[in-house]
C-alpha cells in the first residue's frame, strides 16, 4: 500500500469510526481488542494510524478494509475509497459481491482472459463505459472506449489493450472491480 492509498485508507475510517465504535467494531467483527493493538488514550487519527500498521502487519489489511466496507456501505467516503482502492474482501462500491484480488495483485493476465472469454465485443464497449463510470466517481478525468485506446481487431486483441490501458495507467483494480461486478465469478 503506498502512501497515498493509506491516507484515503485512514480518512475513510475516521469518516466511519470514533474511537468508541472502533473498538466495539473491531472486537465484535474482527475478534480484535483495540487497546491491545494500539493503546489506549490516543486520539482517533493517531488509533487509526496505529490499527492500519497492526493490520498491514498481521496480514488482515484486506479483511480490515473489507468488513469495514461492508459495514459502512452507505458512507459516500467508504464508498468512493473503496471504488479508487478494491480489496479483496471490499464489496464493490456498487455491489455487494466481493473482490478476488488486491489492488496490488490485480494478475492482467486472468483478467484479460475473463474479459475475452465472458464479454462480446460490443459489451466490451459497455465495459469501458462502466468503468470511465467508476473512475470517474473516483475522481478521474478518463474518456475510456475501444476507439479511444486504439483497441483494433477482434475480441482478443481489444481485451489485450484494455487491459494493458488501464494497467499502464493504474487503473487495473477499477476494471477488476467492474468485470466482477458486471460478471461475478468470472475472476
Amino acid at each position: 500500500m503506498d502512501g497515498r492509498q493509506r491516507e484515503q485508507l485512514e480518512t475513510a475510517l475516521r469518516a466511519v469510526f470514533n474511537v468508541d465504535t472502533l473498538q466495539r467494531w473491531l472486537r465484535y467483527t474482527m475478534d480484535t481488542r483495540l487497546d491491545e493493538v494500539v493503546g489506549e488514550g490516543l486520539p482517533l487519527p493517531t488509533t487509526i494510524f496505529r490499527l492500519v500498521d497492526w493490520a498491514e502487519r498481521e496480514g488482515r489489511l484486506d479483511e480490515l478494509i473489507g468488513k469495514a466496507a461492508a459495514a459502512n456501505r452507505d458512507n459516500p467516503v467508504m464508498r468512493a475509497y473503496v471504488a479508487k482502492w478494491p480489496s479483496p474482501v471490499a464489496p464493490a462500491a456498487t455491489a455487494a459481491a466481493p473482490a478476488a484480488t488486491t489492488p496490488a495483485n490485480v494478475d492482467a493476465g486472468a483478467l484479460r482472459r475473463a474479459i475475452a472469454s465472458t464479454f462480446t465485443l460490443g459489451e466490451l464497449e459497455l465495459l469501458c463505459a462502466d468503468v470511465e463510470d467508476a473512475l470517474r466517481q473516483a475522481g478521474h478525468d478518463e474518456t475510456l472506449s475501444l476507439d479511444a485506446i486504439g483497441a483494433t481487431g477482434g475480441l482478443q486483441n481489444a481485451a489485450l489493450t484494455l487491459v494493458r490501458y488501464l494497467d499502464r495507467r493504474g487503473h487495473l483494480p477499477t476494471l477488476a472491480a467492474v468485470v466482477r461486478r458486471v460478471r461475478p465469478g468470472a475472476i
